[in-house]
């Protein structure tokens, strides 16, 4: 990367081939060329640099309270807390309405359900038997450099296939990419008794039976993955909205979701204020080329 931006810088302040023009034009549009040249190598410079900061996505460690509640977790060698991270709203749901709750708690009202994998940082709560979600992010999701999504999943054995689109392209993810972060978590599963699949209105309104249909306490995995928007072809520094998970095979073999949250994009200049850079390391340049010629 380095290279590329020292070639560019090199080429810039070579004498280039240009029509014969008077002396005072001449001038100037050498100034116009060197300046544009010196722009675009700049900008290339922080795009590619952004580009290419992006490392590794395993989730590699995970620390949690005794009530399970998020503290940090690691991946691609950076630790991340609940601060940097961006709660979306569960704005699309197909699945069998089954709930994950801490053990012992009653079920959670309304529309308190839809928020139960997306804005607390709980990780014995979620949904469970889960087909597809689709999650938007009103402010939007920047594909910065590492990791942009961050996906906790209960298991009781090991992480499941699934698939994330966004921008119209579209990601699959097999178990290998799990990292089993060797945190057992003990819950109360309710669901329906239709346990027919429904939509995120019946999600949120339906009452449940309580007599009937709880089982647990269970004791289960947590599974975690974290997500480049690299992956779904999102340019660097580009946004996205909206977000689906989905289950590539059939309803019944579902996602069983306790958290899925954006990860805050690290500070990058914007490409408007990165042009501006060129003009000015130009300027600069011509100043000093000025002082000296002056003094000689």
């Amino acid at each position: 990367m380095n290279w590329v931006f020292k070639i560019l810088m090199a080429q810039s302040f070579r004498p280039w081939p240009m029509p014969a023009l008077p002396s005072a034009a001449s001038h100037c549009v050498k100034i116009d060329s060197r300046i544009l040249t010196v722009s675009v190598a700049t900008l290339l410079f922080f795009i590619m640099t952004a580009r290419l900061g992006a490392s590794t996505l395993e989730v590699t460690s995970l620390s949690a309270s005794s009530s399970y509640a998020l503290r940090s977790f690691e991946a691609g060698g950076k630790t991340y807390v609940p601060q940097d991270l961006i709660a979306p709203t569960l704005t699309g749901y197909v699945g069998r309405a089954g709930l994950i709750v801490p053990s012992g708690s009653p079920v959670p009202i309304g529309r308190t359900r839809a928020g139960m994998m997306t804005h607390d940082f709980h990780l014995n709560t979620g949904l469970s038997n889960v087909h597809e979600v689709q999650l938007t992010f009103a402010s939007g999701l920047t594909n910065g450099p590492g990791p942009d999504l961050v996906f906790f999943n209960e298991n009781f054995s090991t992480g499941v296939n699934f698939q994330v689109t966004a921008n119209g392209s579209t990601a699959s993810y097999g178990e290998s990419r799990y990292d089993d972060l060797l945190l057992q978590i003990r819950y109360h599963q309710y669901n329906r008794n239709a346990f027919d699949v429904v939509d995120l209105s019946v999600l949120v309104a339906d009452s449940y039976d309580l007599n009937t249909s709880t089982s647990g306490p269970a004791l289960s995995h947590v599974f975690a993955i974290a997500i480049d928007l690299d992956d779904l072809a999102v340019p660097p520094l580009a946004t996205v909205n909206v977000v689906s998970f989905k289950r590539p095979t059939a309803v019944d073999d579902a996602l069983d979701p306790l958290l899925i949250m954006g990860i805050r994009s690290a500070t990058v200049p914007e490409p408007m204020s990165i042009l501006l850079v060129g003009p000015a390391l130009a300027v600069l340049i011509m100043l000093r080329r000025g002082k000296q010629n002056a003094n000689v």
